[in-house]
């Protein structure tokens, strides 16, 4: 039948002549001291401090590099129209590249007034404000402007420049540092 009392059960039995064996030893689970409860928050905190820089550098780089390639498909637009079509059909080339560029540069302000980079926002603001201004301002809607000599000028300077400012960014971001010669093209190329 059922018993409702567990009993132990009785050792075995050991040939006559046998020597008993030592009992083998137990080693008793390895206790891990836990930190003082004052230092675990200091850790948890550097440790969302790691994570948050990493995440910021991460969409700083895309970031870069997306207008990066931006940029460098407004200059290949421009080039190859003005080599097929001269002056007249470059702004007709870059017309949409060339403003989502220019736009996504409002971004940068957003980035400035957050935080996340140290650009002050008086600066930045000017820079971003004006360029839109000639792309929305005067470009968009003054058609007639769009087939001057100097909008090819104008986009293709845009162009050479925001390429070496935005993968300068990009490498700094990606690896922590740019080589002296990208150091050198964004802060001397204007001359």
């Amino acid at each position: 039948g059922f018993c409702s009392e567990v009993r132990p059960r009785p050792a075995p039995i050991k040939p006559p002549g046998t020597r008993p064996q030592a009992a083998a030893a137990i080693t008793p689970p390895r206790v891990v001291p836990s930190a003082p409860p004052e230092i675990r928050p200091a850790a948890r905190e550097e440790a969302a401090a790691e994570t948050m820089a990493a995440v910021k550098r991460a969409y700083l780089a895309v970031y870069n590099w997306a207008v990066f390639f931006g940029w460098a498909q407004v200059l290949y637009f421009a080039v190859d129209a003005l080599l097929r079509s001269g002056h007249e059909g470059v702004y007709a080339a870059v017309e949409r590249p060339l403003q989502l560029a220019q736009t996504a540069a409002v971004l940068e302000i957003l980035h400035g007034l957050v935080g996340l980079v140290r650009s002050p926002v008086s600066a930045t603001l000017p820079q971003i404000g004006s360029r839109l201004f000639v792309t929305w301002g005067i470009l968009w809607s003054f058609p007639e402007t769009r087939t001057h000599i100097l909008v090819s000028s104008l986009v293709i300077s845009w162009s050479i420049t925001e390429i070496i400012r935005y993968s300068f960014f990009g490498t700094k971001e990606l690896f922590g540092s740019a080589p002296s010669s990208l150091l050198w093209l964004r802060y001397s190329s204007f001359l």
